[in-house]
């Protein structure tokens, strides 16, 4: 592959003429890297496999390595051949597990001896140097990674041995948000630890929100296995959920709606104006509710159908997207719907029947079609248009 068919492809959307508005640019400036370890930005998919970055390019179709090397083989280079000074692949890198693009340049991300190495190339791996190194620090499942406004904002996790006062040995995995400057390298840890699981909801300019979801110990001593299996609501109790705002300027947390999430409350998603919950309450029909952060007002989401197969879609600016697949005689019925957090008001986006909208990612929008994955432009769909720019097997986050 020719660096030069590389970066046309990334400058497409920069192109003399294709004038954009500032919400557009912002879009097409994001990208992430989801928790299988495939990176995705407004140009393609990007993956790791065998220690080879590949990339995925929506404009050609074609899947590549990401080297420009005439003749290369794309591997990793035999003890002789590295004696013998011949050039390796400049997609190879050693211990990657996960890579994206991103404004242009290509960050790889490794994993050795306990460490994560940040490094960063010209699109094609040329110029790679270590952006950045973080010590004491592994990913957990479900990792995510995002990329916004030259950011690179993730959760990690370290390794913690203790020793008891009974000589036995404790090993714990407290988890942390990054935030990596995409220029400087400096990187900034939160100041909060969390020891239970923790999922990265959203980037919103210079803050970060985390998400810790856990059970309270003390129902695994109070009823057996079967009784747990049997009926779940035993549980619902000692469901807590805790919701933190991380600076990303000083590291500092702070907690949203402390006390408050749990068992009839769980945060749906958050960002700078305010946050989706789903009220879950026994024996009462469950709903969508907004809160904003700048009235401090909860309003219910009026669905006339209820919230049955709904699910948050999207945070924009003033609105949230919700989508609905509800199965039906004659097939499944798709939906989205548009909450305008200022009047409260709902509108249907009736869209394609073939159409299943699951995620959008680096800006680009993934849908179920056909029994396979579709890529296309959000901002098309929402307008009535269903044109495909990429289509690939439906198990997109699959790596091996």
């Amino acid at each position: 592959m020719k660096r030069a068919l590389v970066v046309l492809a990334l400058l497409m959307l920069c192109l003399p003429g294709c004038k954009k508005t500032a919400e557009e640019t912002e879009k097409a400036e994001t990208a992430e890297i989801y928790t299988r370890g495939q990176g995705f930005s407004a140009e393609g998919i990007t993956y790791v496999q065998d220690s080879i970055v590949l990339f995925a390019d929506f404009a050609t179709g074609e899947t590549m390595p990401l080297c420009s090397r005439p003749n290369c083989a794309h591997r990793g280079l035999t003890e002789e051949e590295n004696g013998n000074g011949t050039e390796g692949c400049m997609a190879y890198v050693k211990n990657a597990i996960q890579a994206v693009l991103y404004r242009e340049k290509l960050y790889v991300f490794t994993e050795e001896s306990g460490n994560i190495g940040i490094y960063v190339s010209e699109a094609d791996g040329a110029n790679r140097k270590l952006l950045a190194e973080l010590q004491n620090a592994y990913f957990r499942a479900g990792f995510s990674t995002q990329f916004y406004d030259n950011k690179i904002v993730m959760i990690v996790a370290a390794k913690e041995v203790t020793k008891a006062e009974d000589g036995t040995m404790e090993i714990t995995s407290p988890r942390r948000v990054v935030c990596i400057n995409c220029e400087t390298g400096n990187v900034l840890d939160s100041d909060k630890r969390w020891d239970n699981p923790t999922e990265l909801y959203s980037v919103d300019g210079d803050v970060a929100y985390v998400s810790e979801r856990y059970t309270i110990q003390e129902v695994f001593s109070l009823y057996t296995e079967e009784e747990l299996n049997n009926n779940p609501e035993l549980v619902r109790p000692y469901q807590r959920e805790s919701l933190w705002q991380c600076s990303l300027t000083d590291g500092t947390t702070t907690e949203l709606f402390a006390g408050k999430l749990g068992a009839d409350y769980f945060a749906n998603g958050v960002n700078k104006e305010g946050a989706v919950l789903i009220e879950h309450k026994l024996n009462e029909k469950s709903k969508i509710v907004y809160y904003s952060f700048a009235t401090q007002e909860e309003k219910e989401v009026p669905l006339e159908t209820g919230i049955e197969g709904v699910k948050l879609f999207l945070m924009e600016k003033g609105s949230v997207l919700f989508t609905r697949s509800m199965k039906k005689v004659n097939g499944e019925d798709n939906e989205l719907y548009r909450y305008y957090c200022d009047s409260g008001e709902v509108k249907t986006l009736k869209i394609d029947a073939s159409l299943l909208p699951v995620k959008v990612l680096g800006g680009r929008l993934y849908c179920l079609k056909d029994g396979m994955t579709a890529v296309m432009s959000l901002e098309d769909v929402l307008n009535g248009k269903c044109e495909v720019i990429y289509q690939m097997e439906r198990d997109i986050y699959r790596t091996k």
